[in-house]
């Protein structure tokens, strides 16, 4: 499947490292079958693609070395995630975002504060 806005092959495919449900590497998104009717992880995952271009395709690199632009960019991408169905509760998402997958350095009440303000 191709998106136009932004320009992303999406590809349903269960190569994936065990427990992603999707992953953004530059303009293509892979997603497991089992999520395919997840607007949420779809959106979250497009989030992805818009800073990559948005980034002149240096959204990779920014995100592999800067810490603060990686926690940047997932929170903005599970912001737009929770706004689509089946829902992410802000729990949930906190619980990914603090996750050693992405190496932030956050517990569960700073990852809820950096997602959505809560004190």
């Amino acid at each position: 499947m191709i998106s136009l806005f932004p320009l992303a092959l999406i590809l349903y495919t269960d190569s994936l490292p065990e427990g992603v449900g999707g992953c953004a590497n530059g303009p293509v998104v892979r997603i497991r079958p089992k999520y395919r009717d997840d607007e949420g992880i779809l959106h979250h995952e497009l989030t992805h693609v818009w800073q990559y271009w948005l980034t002149l395709s240096l959204h990779p690199l920014l995100y592999l070395f800067v810490r603060r632009y990686r926690l940047w960019a997932e929170v903005q991408a599970y912001r737009v995630q929770a706004r689509h169905p089946p829902g992410l509760s802000c729990v949930d998402a906190a619980a990914r975002l603090a996750s050693p997958r992405y190496d932030l350095g956050l517990d569960q009440g700073a990852a809820e504060r950096a997602l959505f303000g809560i004190s």
